[in-house]
């Protein structure tokens, strides 16, 4: 019996944390729940959270821990009380070839007449006098009971007739239901056997834990009375010559279509660095203009809070310049220490409201993307209005896309009046660069501008994975 303690958890930030039981990587015994209450035992100077007491014999059980107001905030154990490893089979399949026909047989039924075995042992699944004849058999298809993420090293053991046995590992992919193994690994006739164990990651393999599946090939028909062997090289010559000459053509205009793509790929990223590069010394010529009509107010006070947040925003923005993208997190931490210096200077208010559903860290969006569209709404919307001034970024997950948004209250601007501002300019043209290095994830852009206010809208699609 396992007893799960989080000591993480206490009084003060229960409520803010959630627990699941999933068993058997597929059923969910409990689902996201309250962590059940707080214990205090073994000498604890505190009480911490208490989940539970587990046993499930022949099982296997994982529980996760989260924080439900960050998701990134995580941890969880899994527990193994199996006893049995060995891989279940379910059905032997086979792929063959009759008559220059392909077709798939299940081998208990035989149903074409082709000499399979029918028997199969009803423990194991697996075929008895199992044999075919050399070059019938293409593939053998192995389904299995889902394996639960045990790993298994696949083995072909061949004897041939006065030999000793050979063995050798064959890279098959078993991280489904089945295993396809081809007739590469048995095109000599003779005695083999697919082995498949437990991987020794997992501790000692015992007999009990391993399955075996013998067959024997035995040798295939006589077709030494082919065609003639001058007509065979004839033909050889005019297929090798004729795929060599299509290879050439394809490879050819590929390559073409391949350089004239990075050209363009390359021209486009050079035209966003520069755009980027523009950018930065305009937010910066800004920021010092603020900074400056502080100083001729003689506001020392405000003048240094805002050296400071800038000095801040310098150094992110330093550390941003090479990068073409940045996590959200960083990308309203930004815009924060930005409007709270903008603040200062025209004790405007503003909101940021992201959506708690996303992963701030882990989303990327391209850096400074929205900044501009923050400055002309401070500079041009709210600047005039004081206190009753606000801008609202709004940050929300629609499905695969990223929607943001930037509002206020201003008097409203045409978009092609000067009003709209050179960053914004800007902006245009490094959201239409993006767009063709990201075409499989395109950036929209809305401006609706009245005399009540601005919303200027971005939608990232198929942005979050």
């Amino acid at each position: 019996e396992a007893t799960v303690v989080a000591l993480g958890i206490n009084s003060q930030n229960v409520n803010d944390y959630q627990y699941r039981v999933v068993e058997n990587d597929s059923s969910e015994i409990i689902p996201w729940s309250n962590i059940p209450k707080l214990e205090q035992n073994y000498g604890a100077k505190k009480a911490y959270g208490f989940i539970g007491k587990f046993k499930a014999p022949g099982k296997r059980i994982f529980l996760e821990v989260r924080n439900k107001r960050n998701y990134s905030t995580r941890d969880g154990i899994v527990f193994d009380w199996r006893g049995n490893f060995t891989p279940v089979l379910k059905q032997v399949n086979l792929l063959v070839t009759v008559n220059d026909t392909l077709f798939t047989t299940v081998l208990k039924d035989d149903q074409y007449k082709l000499g399979f075995t029918k028997i199969v042992d009803p423990k194991t699944n697996v075929p008895i006098n199992f044999k075919f004849k050399d070059g019938l058999v293409r593939a053998i298809t192995l389904y299995f009971n889902n394996p639960e993420n045990v790993p298994y090293d696949i083995f072909i053991s061949h004897k041939k007739k006065g030999d000793t046995a050979q063995n050798w590992g064959v890279d098959y992919d078993f991280s489904n239901d089945h295993v396809d193994i081809f007739n590469d690994s048995y095109n000599y006739p003779g005695n083999y056997e697919v082995i498949i164990r437990p991987s020794k990651l997992i501790g000692k393999v015992q007999e009990k834990d391993i399955l075996r599946i013998p067959f024997e090939v035995l040798p295939g028909e006589d077709h030494s009375q082919g065609p003639p062997v001058g007509l065979i090289i004839l033909l050889s010559l005019i297929i090798i010559l004729s795929g060599t000459l299509i290879f050439v053509i394809y490879y050819t205009r590929s390559k073409r279509r391949l350089q004239k793509s990075k050209q363009e790929q390359q021209v486009a990223a050079l035209k966003l660095k520069s755009i980027r590069s523009q950018l930065n010394p305009h937010f910066m010529f800004n920021a010092l203009t603020s900074i400056q009509n502080l100083i001729n107010k003689n506001n020392i006070t405000d003048a240094n809070f805002y050296l400071s947040k800038f000095a801040g925003l310098t150094r992110q923005v330093l550390d941003s310049n090479n990068e073409n993208f940045l996590s959200l997190e960083d990308e309203v931490k930004m815009l924060t220490d930005y409007l709270q210096m903008e603040q200062l200077r025209f004790d405007f208010q503003f909101k940021i409201n992201v959506d708690p559903e996303l992963n701030q860290a882990n989303i990327e969006v391209p850096a400074m993307l929205l900044q501009p569209f923050v400055e002309n709404a401070v500079k041009y919307g709210v600047s005039r209005l004081k206190h009753d001034g606000v801008v609202k970024i709004i940050i929300t997950g629609s499905g695969p896309d990223l929607e943001l948004k930037v509002t206020d209250n201003g008097a409203g601007y045409a978009p092609d009046s000067a009003s709209s501002g050179y960053g914004i300019n800007l902006s245009n043209e490094r959201v239409e660069l993006l767009n063709q290095l990201y075409k499989d994830q395109s950036i929209s852009l809305t401006t609706h501008s009245s005399a009540t206010g601005t919303v200027i809208t971005i939608r990232l699609s198929n942005w979050i994975s």
